[in-house]
């Protein structure tokens, strides 16, 4: 008796290292503030992969990691959870970075370095080998920069019966017409904010 492999879900935006630092306020533009901790871990589409292998799915990374202590990071935190990565290694850098400065009220202050998650190709987003019936994961922020292109190749060349969830973030709605054209006709579900739908509208 043979049967078809269960969904996957496939997540092909940034896997980040987040550096999270907690200070008790925000300081004045050139003054100095003493942080009162910092963590480090892998973030971003992490998250959502790990959420999803913990709920019992198969679950890949498509994005691009890169080589060094970041990559590291997060190539060890997925391996840890069962989350594949599909793609390989950028020889050349590391993966990214995103400075989290929180303040005690929640409030989250973000400045992001960008590295290797940047430079995916079609040929790298598909050693995930995307089937029908499978969850692909996309993040507006995407939609921007290097990743734009390739993505939006990327996404016309999946399976019709793949279900492509999109998660806009602020910046989508601001996207030029081609691109959200392109983005929108393959979407099977919307995970925005009513705000993202109100400007995307």
């Amino acid at each position: 008796m043979t049967g078809t492999a269960a969904p996957r879900v496939i997540h092909t935006a940034q896997a980040l290292v987040d550096e999270v630092v907690e200070i008790p306020g925000l300081p004045e533009r050139g003054a100095n503030a003493v942080a009162m901790s910092r963590t480090r871990y892998a973030a971003s589409a992490v998250n959502v992969l790990l959420a999803a292998a913990r709920s019992g799915a198969a679950c890949v990374h498509a994005g691009s990691v890169g080589t060094g202590p970041n990559g590291d990071l997060v190539r060890e935190t997925l391996a840890a959870e069962g989350v594949a990565v599909s793609s390989p290694p950028v020889p050349d850098a590391d993966t990214g970075t995103c400075l989290v400065l929180l303040e005690p009220s929640a409030e989250r202050t973000f400045i992001t370095v960008q590295g290797a998650e940047r430079r995916i190709t079609v040929a790298s987003l598909a050693t995930a080998r995307p089937a029908p019936g499978d969850v692909v994961c996309v993040s507006g922020y995407s939609m921007f920069g290097a990743t734009r292109d390739p993505l939006v190749a990327w996404l016309g060349q999946l399976p019709v019966d793949a279900l492509v969830v999109v998660d806009p973030g602020a910046p989508f709605a601001e996207l030029d017409d081609a691109t959200l054209d392109a983005c929108l006709r393959r979407t099977g579900v919307w995970t925005g904010n009513a705000d993202e739908a109100d400007d995307l509208a």
